[in-house]
């Protein structure tokens, strides 16, 4: 197989019971971890996933990420997911999604920007060559708008809700899982809301870690009609930071 080509990855998937809400749609969450399982299994089958990058103090970091959500699918839908990183720019490597229906349909995509930390120093690391090399064919490939560069700050949350990091909600790492950070944020939405608007863009940005038993509050501020800014808190410091658009 061609360097270029082991870089494109396909994932088959199904929408499950436990996937979908009161709608029977996937829930927005759930679609993430499905975009995220995808990459996983794609690092791992060519050898730069956590476990092979553990022997070189070095992890991957989600940085930022950008998703635009056109349907939710149904339950018994089956999808496909393709991922493949979109280059390696100084500091950053990219990485595209999207999820199709059957029909070839997109039902969401995302972009998303990543770091290479060095596990001892908690520092951005150098690219090893091997890394490096084996991403410069994404350079060329077809690629999302990048995760545009965002800073909000909140000055009169219109919802708040606190959350306490458990231990089923850590990562391999012992880190709270980026999984929970998109959840979070959209779960301290009221429920009325929810029920009755549909999600049509997410963005994040991570800043800092976190762990067990640590409490995160979430601050939410509407900016204008169907649009809210998210901020997760420790301690007053900020975890993350994101916008959800609605319809």
């Amino acid at each position: 197989m061609k360097n270029d080509e082991q870089l494109i990855h396909f994932e088959e998937g199904q929408i499950k019971g436990y996937d979908v809400d009161i709608h029977q749609r996937a829930t927005i969450p759930a679609m993430v971890m499905m975009m995220q399982e995808a990459a996983m299994q794609h690092v791992l089958r060519i050898g730069v996933s956590a476990k092979e990058l553990v022997k070189e103090d070095l992890a991957w970091v989600l940085h930022q990420q950008y998703f635009e959500f056109f349907r939710q699918p149904m339950l018994g839908e089956k999808l496909s997911i393709q991922t493949n990183p979109t280059g390696l720019e100084r500091i950053f490597t990219y990485r595209d999604f999207q999820m199709k229906d059957e029909n070839g349909e997109v039902s969401a995509q995302a972009s998303s920007s990543w770091i290479l930390m060095d596990t001892e120093t908690r520092k951005m690391a150098k690219y090893p060559e091997f890394i490096s090399e084996m991403l410069k064919p994404s350079n060329d490939f077809e690629k999302l708008p990048r995760p545009p560069r965002m800073k909000f700050k909140i000055e009169k949350p219109d919802f708040e809700k606190t959350f306490q990091v458990g231990f089923h909600d850590l990562d391999f790492n012992g880190h709270l899982s980026n999984f929970y950070y998109f959840k979070w944020m959209l779960d301290s939405m009221p429920s009325d809301f929810l029920k009755s608007n549909q999600l049509q863009s997410l963005q994040i940005r991570f800043k800092e870690e976190c762990y067990l038993d640590d409490e995160v509050k979430v601050l939410i501020e509407k900016m204008e009609e169907k649009t809210y800014v998210h901020v997760l808190l420790k301690e007053g410091k900020v975890l993350a930071e994101g916008r959800t658009i609605w319809k």
